[in-house]
């Protein structure tokens, strides 16, 4: 007889959005609330879990950017994927799309503040490091 050990991990899939206007130019939103590691105040793009009534991950991430900024999207396409584990038991999937925003921006509580720059100006603002990753990424894209 043997002992098996089975350990579960749980997996989570959400996105983010690469968000900007007509110029180019991307909307950042500041963190009102402290992450899973504790840090507040870091800037970030709009997004968030993937919820049982999402139909599809443009869906998730056109109501997670509404829920956010108020803003609308205007045909969304996959732009980057992460893997991540902030956690032992925990693995992140996350798909970031870009896309054009509309509208006036309206932020959330979770957020206290927003700027609408260039990626050279976004990646001078503290990020975290997998939103720092798509920066460059658009950076080096020509955007």
């Amino acid at each position: 007889m043997c002992n098996v050990i089975v350990s579960y991990m749980k997996f989570q899939t959400g996105v983010k959005v690469l968000a900007h206007d007509t110029e180019g130019r991307f909307l950042v939103i500041k963190r009102a609330q402290p992450l899973l590691d504790g840090t507040s105040g870091t800037w970030d793009i709009p997004g968030g879990r993937r919820e049982p009534e999402d139909k599809t991950l443009v869906g998730t991430a056109e109501r997670e950017t509404w829920h956010e900024t108020g803003a609308r999207l205007w045909q969304p396409e996959p732009f980057h994927i992460q893997i991540f584990t902030p956690a032992e038991d925990l693995t992140v999937v996350r798909f970031t799309f870009i896309a054009v925003a509309t509208g006036n921006v309206v932020l959330s509580d979770e957020h206290c503040d927003y700027k609408v720059l260039w990626p050279e100006r976004a990646l001078q603002l503290p990020l975290d490091p997998f939103t720092r990753e798509v920066f460059e990424m658009a950076l080096q894209q020509g955007y």
